[in-house]
């Protein structure tokens, strides 16, 4: 358990990132690393692609998300990343729940569970999102008349 630990401080930087797109980035990665460490089992090789599935989607809809023009479209596309995070969740509590040896998941789901509570709070529309120094949205002006 040290050994994973220790790899996985290459991903400290994108957990604590502000980007839900290098966090995902982060996330994906340790994903990869510990799905290659579960047992040859079918039913874990089966829940290890999807995994992988839900953890991929995540990703592409962050990096969609960053080149959006319209905010509806960004705000859109970042609601069906939360969902895809969550799908994560939901797997990692499966593969916690068999008890398989050999990989860090719990390290998996709090790196989940953080970029979850960032595109929940909306933070997650990407660079489009404009905000004040108090970091709230920024309202648009209402026209006079």
């Amino acid at each position: 358990m040290e050994n994973i630990k220790s790899e996985n401080k290459s991903f400290a930087g994108p957990a604590g990132s502000a980007d839900p797109e290098k966090r995902c980035r982060g996330l994906v990665r340790a994903v990869l690393e510990q799905t290659g460490r579960l047992p040859e089992a079918p039913a874990a090789q089966t829940m290890a692609r999807l995994l992988v599935r839900s953890t991929l989607a995540a990703g592409v809809q962050l990096w969609s998300a960053r080149w959006t023009r319209e905010r509806q479209d960004r705000d859109q596309i970042s609601r069906q990343a939360l969902k895809s995070v969550n799908e994560i969740r939901y797997w990692l509590s499966l593969l916690q729940e068999t008890g398989w040896p050999g990989s860090d998941l719990a390290g998996l789901d709090r790196q989940a569970a953080g970029l979850a509570a960032m595109l929940a709070s909306g933070s997650g529309s990407g660079p489009g999102k404009r905000r004040n120094g108090d970091g709230n949205a920024r309202r648009p002006p209402v026209p006079a008349g």
